[in-house]
């Protein structure tokens, strides 16, 4: 397996003179097996939340290298409450806001992975017969329920009455599958597109989804901040199609493809107005 991870900021924060709020990890925990991990921190909370979305990052990595289970089974009720646990602990800030940042994660061997989301964000696979599958996660009215609301009782209770008013299904999983045709003027054929809603109490405790790599021909897991969607007018299956269109894989391949990528998209006048993450394992 080869492993790696990239993440940039938007024009909009460029824009404002404020940080980066995404940040991504990609590490072999030993002998094949991999992680990877992207958090987004809030915008809106107008707080520290790039400080919430490393913490959160890097308390994800510490939890997994106390495990020794198949990574199907890691991401149960024990691991949240683990997470939340170090996340508290990597927290070195006193603003409940500052915690407020959405994760998507995966643990991986060449027999067996898992996807983590708590909060929005997405995870995407490349498969061996070309076909390529973009699936992601909104919340309504753009309200996700972050890890950080269980660091504090009164922002869970407030974020629970809010969804009581609203719907008791706020989450929905959307996907797109494709192929890339190789034509410059229709570069994307269409599979599969599909949305489905998600009950709150099937994602209040992270959000789980469990693949067989060798078995269904995945060669490339990624996962990626919902700034997929936000990159000028380039769809988010174009834009994904150019970051899986690797050359090879030494070194960071993650991060010159993309950048390689983003620069093209620039050179059109598309640039991400939104920040980007994403980690990603191939699979030998």
């Amino acid at each position: 397996m080869q492993i790696d991870n990239y993440f940039t900021i938007g024009t909009a924060h460029i824009k404002e003179g404020t940080p980066c709020e995404d940040f991504s990890i990609a590490e072999e925990l030993r002998s094949n097996l991999a992680f990877g991990v992207v958090a987004d921190g809030c915008s809106g909370a107008r707080a520290y939340t790039d400080e919430g979305a490393r913490a959160l990052s890097f308390a994800f990595r510490k939890v997994l290298q106390n495990r020794q289970d198949r990574p199907a089974d890691w991401f149960d009720d024990s691991f949240t409450s683990r997470l939340i646990d170090q996340f508290r602990a990597n927290s070195y800030t006193g603003n409940a806001n500052d915690r407020l940042a959405t994760v998507v994660g995966f643990v991986t061997t060449d027999e067996d992975a898992a996807v983590y989301v708590f909060g929005d964000g997405a995870y995407a696979m490349r498969f061996n017969d070309g076909r390529h599958r973009l699936v992601w996660f909104e919340w309504y009215n753009n309200m996700p329920f972050y890890l950080g609301y269980k660091l504090s009782p009164s922002m869970e209770e407030d974020f629970r009455a809010t969804l009581k008013l609203s719907s008791n299904q706020p989450l929905t999983e959307s996907w797109v599958e494709f192929t890339v045709t190789g034509s410059p003027e229709n570069p994307i054929k269409v599979i599969d597109v599909g949305v489905q809603r998600i009950d709150f109490t099937d994602a209040e405790n992270g959000f789980v989804q469990t693949f067989r790599p060798r078995e269904d021909g995945i060669e490339a897991l990624a996962v990626l901040t919902d700034g997929i969607h936000r990159i000028g007018d380039i769809t988010s299956s174009y834009a994904l199609a150019e970051f899986f269109a690797y050359k090879n894989f030494k070194g960071s391949f993650v991060k010159r493809r993309m950048m390689r990528a983003l620069e093209q998209f620039a050179a059109r006048g598309q640039r991400p107005q939104d920040d980007l993450a994403m980690s990603c394992v191939w699979f030998e």
